[in-house]
Formats: C-alpha cells, structure tokens, sequence
C-alpha cells in the first residue's frame, strides 16, 4: 500500500524581494515542499500580497518579523534565505542558535554549502571558493546572467530616448542598441 510522503516544512527568510518572490513560485507548484513561513526585517512586514499582488490568492501567510526563537519555533525541515550574503553570514550562526538544525545527509549538505560559497563566480566577485561542482558552476552562472541582466535592465530604463545606444555599461564593457528591431 502506498503512502503520502510527508511534505518538506519550508521557512522563508528574506520573502519581500525577487529572489522571495521566485522561491515562493517555485514552492507553491513543489508537490512535496510546504511553506509555513516568511520572515523579514521590520520595514518589511505584512501580507505577502502588499509585496506581490498575484499572490494574493496563492499565500495567504504574512512576512513576519525576524527571530531566530520564533522561526526555529515553527519546526521547519529547511530554512531558505533570500538576502544578501552578508547578512544571511549573520542569520544562519543566530538560527542554529535557536535550534534550528540541518536535517540532511552530511554528502548533501556539504554540496550545497559548496554552491551558496561559489555561486557568486569570482572570488573577487565575494565568492568564498571557486565552483567546483557541476551544479556549483551551474548555480555560478545563472548568478552571472541574472546580475548581467540586471544591468541591461538598468541600462535601457536609464537610457536618452532617441539615443541609438546607452553609455557604455561597466558590467558589460559596452554600450547597449536601445533602438527596436524594424517591424516589431
């Protein structure tokens, strides 16, 4: 006889931004991922939807405050961090702490402890070590192309209309075409 397996309890740390955003799409749609909740700093507190309005039928949770006490409290499986390094560097040593432990295999925790130390690419970019996995370089870089997006985006919101190119884009080390292709 088949069993359901027990689902994955998922905090969220960091919900408000992209990154929350995303990780909230992806764990809404994970059959065996279950988010109990999302926490934040003091300015960014409230229902998920005030963030992101095409949640507002999907997660009804609000981004709560974060305490280390108050999130180990929920008994999550796994703690996500969608902030920058530096300050998940602080939550993580506050969290284990408070209790919350890692609930995976040594093999698989030491991997993906070796993505979140590589991903940034460089070392002169932040990273701590050198990617040396295949989903290490893989995690690398999706982080390049999405930052270099970024600062297309940035580019062309930023761009004189009736300019042909932006000024040179220092990421990038070059101008962008801002013109549309003929016919579009």
């Amino acid at each position: 006889m088949a069993h359901a397996s027990k689902k994955i309890r998922v905090v969220l740390i960091g919900g408000s931004g992209y990154a929350g955003f995303e990780v909230i799409r992806l764990l809404l749609r994970h059959p065996a991922a279950e988010l109990v909740g999302v926490y934040g700093p003091p300015n960014e507190l409230g229902p998920m939807e005030q963030f992101y309005p095409l949640l507002s039928k999907q997660v009804t949770l609000s981004q709560e405050l974060f305490e280390p006490a108050k999130v180990a409290a929920v008994q999550p499986d796994l703690a996500m961090l969608c902030v920058p390094h530096k300050v998940a560097m602080a939550y993580v040593p506050q969290l284990r702490k408070a209790g919350l432990k890692v609930k995976l295999d040594p093999d698989r925790l030491e991997r993906l402890e070796h993505i979140i130390l590589s991903h940034q690419g460089e070392l002169e970019w932040g990273a701590a070590a050198m990617a040396a996995t295949p989903e290490a370089v893989f995690v690398s870089m999706v982080d390049n192309l999405d930052a270099r997006m970024g600062m297309v985006q940035q580019a062309l919101r930023q761009a004189v209309e009736g300019q042909e190119f932006t000024e040179r884009v220092p990421g990038l080390e070059a101008p962008l075409l801002t013109r549309p292709v003929e016919g579009t």
